[in-house]
């Protein structure tokens, strides 16, 4: 089993700062321009993504992150990075558990679009279909891991990126007090999106 602690956690947090934030209210992400578009949809036939993705899916182009701040280190998996705001209510969200008796660690962070795409890349290599693939994780520029606000989180001792993570008392935290801290479920149990449920896969909420 994963251990997924990091050797270093970015940025202690003060008491002062533990207080949620429930307005939410960091500017909406620009729109991804033509130039991107037209890089996703390159990458797209390179995968063998369906034409009719967007459409099937209902998932909206989510634009890559150009600020980034490191919240941990991990020896074996490297640094891990949220877009500026994500990164404060991440910082603020993992110490306020904390101060509940639940650890909660990163797993995931930002992906750049050619990340997503050798990750895909790979396990077509590895014999998998594109459509079972995509059950799974999302097409380059669809993750919500480009924008740097979606973090996949774990805790000691749990069960790792598995559906078993919504027994764990950090899923049970999460729940209750996640959206607090600006924070949302992306892909609960039987999503529209036709994604598996992902009880780690959560996002950071911005103002419409």
């Amino acid at each position: 089993m994963p251990d997924y602690r990091p050797l270093l956690l970015i940025g202690l947090v003060a008491p002062a700062l533990l207080a949620a934030d429930p307005a939410c209210e960091s500017p909406a992400l620009e729109t991804p321009d033509a130039g991107y578009k037209a890089l996703v949809h390159g990458l797209h036939r390179q995968l063998d993504v369906p034409a009719d993705y967007t459409e099937r899916t209902g998932l909206p182009m989510q634009p890559q992150a150009e600020e980034l701040r490191l919240i941990a280190i991990d020896q074996r998996r490297g640094a891990f990075f949220m877009s500026p705001d994500a990164a404060r209510a991440w910082l603020r969200m993992q110490a306020a558990a904390r101060m509940d008796g639940v650890e909660l660690f990163p797993a995931s962070t930002f992906r750049s679009v050619y990340q997503q795409t050798t990750l895909l890349s790979r396990r077509l290599d590895n014999g998998q279909a594109i459509a079972d693939i995509l059950r799974t994780s999302a097409a380059p520029g669809f993750s919500e891991h480009h924008t740097g606000d979606a973090i996949d989180i774990a805790t000691p001792g749990g069960p790792g990126l598995t559906r078993e993570f919504a027994e764990t008392d950090a899923f049970e935290w999460l729940e209750a007090h996640a959206e607090a801290f600006c924070f949302a479920l992306s892909y609960p149990e039987d999503n529209d999106n036709g994604l598996i449920f992902e009880p780690w896969h959560w996002m950071y909420q911005r103002a419409d």
